[in-house]
């Protein structure tokens, strides 16, 4: 029996390349079984701090098209995914981008 690719650890990846920025971190990360009748899957929220101005525009822009993202996450597709932005206002506090998807094995 072969082992899936892990999907969640993939995603994690995946946005950090998306951001590609060496200020930004993943703060937090779960991912949760889901499945339907017909799917097999998971729903993953990664919560990535943002060291610098350049990773809030870096994260802005991927608000901008997160919707239409390409994401490599071999044997898994993304079939829904959100982002929002935290602005911090207090000092030493990052800014916190937080993604939500829910992915399901390929056929």
């Amino acid at each position: 029996m072969s082992r899936q690719p892990d999907a969640h650890r993939a995603l994690c990846r995946s946005v950090l390349a998306q951001l590609d920025c060496q200020a930004a971190a993943i703060r937090q990360s779960t991912s949760h079984p889901w499945c339907s009748v017909t799917f097999t899957g998971a729903r993953h929220h990664v919560a990535i701090a943002l060291g610098d101005g350049g990773a809030v525009a870096r994260a802005r822009a991927l608000l901008a098209h997160a919707r239409s993202i390409e994401f490599s996450l071999p044997g898994h597709i993304v079939a829904d995914v959100s982002a929002r932005l935290d602005m911090q206002t207090a000092p030493d506090t990052p800014t916190l981008l937080h993604i939500e998807a829910l992915t399901v094995e390929a056929a």
